[in-house]
């Protein structure tokens, strides 16, 4: 979802690829998450799921989808 949002920003394109923000994520830069991933935290639309893990492949908790039902 993140990509998709990154690519439709019109500030996405002057965002570097790179990050220093989730320790559990490669720092590949030429990976085709990066860059997204970089500008969400810039923007302030992801955190996270703790203090400098991204997440990537966690499964989520019933509790932390339930946010997103309508």
């Amino acid at each position: 979802m993140v990509t998709f949002l990154y690519r439709a920003a019109p500030s996405a394109s002057t965002t570097s690829a790179s990050h220093q923000f989730f320790t559990d994520l490669p720092q590949d830069a030429h990976l085709w998450y990066q860059a997204p991933i970089r500008w969400a935290y810039l923007e302030g639309i992801t955190g996270g799921v703790s203090e400098g893990e991204f997440g990537l492949g966690t499964v989520l908790s019933r509790e932390a989808t339930s946010f997103w039902s309508f």
